[in-house]
């Protein structure tokens, strides 16, 4: 019980903080004016999100196979990636970009795909 809700308090926690962030006109925190790197903290935002998509479906949803806590997760974070974007476009001073969802959807795309690897190799088969 206590592992479901620490796992959904830091999950929703970590959804505030990212619309918190994606609210803001100027983030303050100094980043360089690279491209790279916003799309490297986009994957790194929302490869940490998927891990706790994936801690939030293991502790309320046991019962599911790794495929399944895969496919939640991933469709989480890559959809909050899609209307996160969306939601920038009414913010002043932000935009709507499109490699940003791509970058979002990278990291959700690597932490599901580590977890589903490891997960399947522990179990000794992959699931067809």
């Amino acid at each position: 019980m206590m592992r479901n809700v620490f796992a959904w308090t830091l999950f929703v926690g970590y959804c505030g903080l990212l619309t918190a962030l994606s609210s803001m006109s100027h983030i303050p925190v100094r980043m360089p004016d690279v491209h790279l790197v916003d799309k490297v903290v986009h994957t790194l935002a929302f490869g940490g999100l998927a891990v706790l998509a994936l801690a939030v479906s293991h502790t309320s949803m046991s019962r599911w196979g790794p495929r399944a806590h895969a496919l939640f997760a991933w469709l989480f974070t890559s959809t909050f990636g899609v209307i996160d974007e969306f939601h920038q476009r009414t913010v002043p001073g932000r935009a709507f970009e499109l490699l940003d969802m791509v970058a979002d959807a990278l990291g959700a795309t690597i932490v599901v795909g580590v977890y589903y690897g490891f997960a399947t190799r522990r179990r000794g088969r992959v699931e067809a």
